[in-house]
């Protein structure tokens, strides 16, 4: 194999490596923040394929009148469990989530949504 075999195959690794599904989190858990039970949330999931390539998550909250806020995440350690803190939410109201990662352009499916939790007024 001369180098330009090899770098036909490196390419064609990469491309496949880039468009890859990354896995769907699992078991995702809303609960009110003990510290701040009234505007804010901690969320956490699960990622049962490892190892995994995730670049980053993308939480997606809903309240019960049906707005939906999207939220960013990457985390400093990818392990199999990662949890995180949701804030500046609405104090009573009562919401759900899901998660889906992302490697380079390609998302997961959602998760199956959370339970639903209520902030205290």
């Amino acid at each position: 194999m001369n180098y330009k075999q090899a770098w036909v195959i490196a390419v064609l690794n990469l491309k496949s490596f880039l468009f890859l599904v990354p896995p769907t989190p699992v078991n995702v858990v809303l609960r009110r923040n003990a510290a701040n039970a009234t505007n804010s949330m901690d969320i956490s999931w699960s990622m049962q394929s490892k190892p995994y390539i995730v670049s980053s998550f993308n939480i997606t909250l809903t309240s019960e009148h049906g707005l939906i806020t999207s939220y960013p995440y990457s985390p400093d350690v990818f392990d199999a469990y990662i949890a995180t803190t949701l804030t500046g939410l609405r104090s009573g109201e009562s919401y759900t989530a899901t998660v889906k990662s992302q490697s380079g352009m390609v998302f997961s499916p959602d998760s199956t949504t959370s339970n639903s939790t209520r902030l205290s007024k």
